[in-house]
C-alpha cells in the first residue's frame, strides 16, 4: 500500500463531514396577526400577499380566516429569506360555485369591494414588515379605506 494511504482516509472523512454540517441559509419562520378594515374584522377569504422588496420571487400569500386573523408558516420545502416585505390586501369579491350541471362558475359576492385602494397595490401600499430569520413575527393590520 502506498505511503500516503495513512493520511488520505482521515482527510476524506473530514471533507465528507464538513459537507454534512454545512450551515443552512437563513429563512423566515412565519407571520401571523389580525386584520381590520374600516374598524371591522376583515371578511374570511381576504387575501394578504407579502412581497419581498429585494426579490419579489421570495413573496408569499395567505388568507384571512373566519375570526379575522391569518397565520402563515412556510412549508418545509419552501425557503423564504428574511427581509422587508410589503403587505398587499385584496378583498374576496367573487367565489367559485357549481352551476346546475356541476360545472364551476364564478359568482360575484354582493356588496364586496373590488379593491382596498392603495393597500391593494404593491407599488402604493405603506404596510411594511421586516421578517427576521428563525422568528415567527406578529403583524396586525388595520386599514381605513373608502374604496368600493
Amino acid at each position: 500500500m502506498p505511503r500516503y494511504s495513512n493520511w488520505i482516509y482521515p482527510l476524506l472523512i473530514l471533507s465528507v463531514m464538513c459537507g454534512c454540517f454545512k450551515k443552512s441559509s437563513p429563512e423566515i419562520s412565519g407571520i401571523y396577526g389580525s386584520v381590520e378594515i374600516n374598524s371591522a374584522t376583515a371578511a374570511p377569504g381576504t387575501l394578504i400577499s407579502f412581497i419581498n422588496r429585494e426579490n419579489d420571487s421570495d413573496s408569499f400569500s395567505t388568507v384571512v380566516s373566519e375570526n379575522g386573523t391569518y397565520d402563515y408558516r412556510p412549508p418545509s420545502s419552501i425557503k423564504i429569506p428574511p427581509g422587508e416585505f410589503i403587505a398587499v390586501i385584496r378583498p374576496q369579491y367573487s367565489r367559485t360555485v357549481e352551476d346546475e350541471n356541476g360545472m364551476p362558475q364564478e359568482e360575484v359576492i354582493p356588496g364586496a369591494p373590488k379593491s382596498y385602494g392603495k393597500y391593494s397595490d404593491a407599488r402604493k401600499s405603506d404596510l411594511v414588515v421586516r421578517l427576521e430569520s428563525g422568528k415567527k413575527e406578529k403583524f396586525d393590520i388595520s386599514i381605513r379605506t373608502t374604496q368600493k
